[in-house]
Parts: structure tokens; sequence; C-alpha cells
């Protein structure tokens, strides 16, 4: 299927990104759901409907586990460039984030793949970002809903507007 795609978007170029790394791009999930509990989240929302409103645990894959997918797409989609990892707050666990950058740079270098994550601004920081560039993550799309105190209290966000602010700023 990734090919399916990836042989339309070179047959039809017109609109598509100056960036042809960003055309190969395959998406991944890592993760079960974030946990943050958030009131308006559908994520969180379907799954406690779906388990009769228990709170589940989060499933997260280990660093080596993330690795070793990446080295079967390149094995298996080897024009693969870019992967999406599509977890609701991809950095839930700095200590994986930093892992996984480490074996990113010892199996692939920073040249094998680009890389794209979802997550919150109070999870990141300056030395993250800066591993995180390093090793080839090009974009990180941050849930940002409101900047207003009050109303990120009433969506039980669970974070202030001056560290979305700090976060964007980094």
């Amino acid at each position: 299927p990734f090919e399916d795609y990836w042989r339309i978007m070179e047959e039809h170029p017109e609109g598509a990104t100056e960036d042809i790394d960003a055309i190969y791009a395959v998406r991944l999930i890592t993760s079960s759901h974030c946990p943050m509990g958030c009131s308006f989240c559908t994520s969180t929302h379907f799954l406690n409907h779906s388990v009769g409103r228990r709170r589940q645990r989060i499933r997260i894959l280990s660093a080596e586990q993330i690795v070793k997918q990446l080295e079967l797409i390149g094995r298996y989609h080897p024009k693969a460039r870019t992967a999406f990892f599509n977890d609701d707050d991809f950095p839930i666990k700095r200590q994986r984030l930093m892992e996984l950058c480490d074996l990113i740079e010892k199996r692939f270098g920073n040249k094998r793949f680009k890389f794209i994550v979802l997550g919150r601004v109070d999870k990141i920081d300056m030395e993250l970002l800066s591993r995180m560039e390093r090793v080839g993550f090009i974009q990180f799309n941050y849930g940002v809903e409101h900047f207003s105190d009050r109303v990120l209290k009433h969506m039980d966000k669970k974070v202030e507007a001056k560290e979305i602010v700090e976060g964007i700023r980094m």
C-alpha cells in the first residue's frame, strides 16, 4: 500500500511538497493512548468507553522495539524516508525518547530516516529537542488547544498557557 501511494504521488506531483522525502513516509503508532485524560480527547474517551469506563494502563513500545520496526520498514519499503510517529503524545516517556535517539544514531546514523512526532509542549525541553534534531527529527507538532488558563483548566489539559508559549519558543 505505501508503494501504491508513493507511485500515485510520483505520477501526479502537482501540489505535492517540494521535499520528495516527505512523500515517502510511513506512519507508526508506538503507544496505546495518551494517559493524560483531557476532557475533550477522543482517544481517551473512545478507549474508556470501549472497556467499560475503566482507566487503562498505557502500553508503550520500547526504543529497541521501535528501532526494530524501522529496520523492517527499511528492508520491506526501501523508498521510505520519513517516519511519522502518530502517537497522541510521542515523548510521553523522556528516557525512552533519549534511548531511541541513541539507538537511531547507532543503527542508522542520521542518514536513513527523517522523523515527525506529535506531543505535548510540557514534555519537551531544549536538551531533548536538540538531541532529537541531531538524529533526524524534523518536525514536532504540539497539541495546543488554547492560550487561556481558564479554558485549559476546563479542558483538564494539565498545562498552563505560559508552558505552551515557552514550548513554542523552543
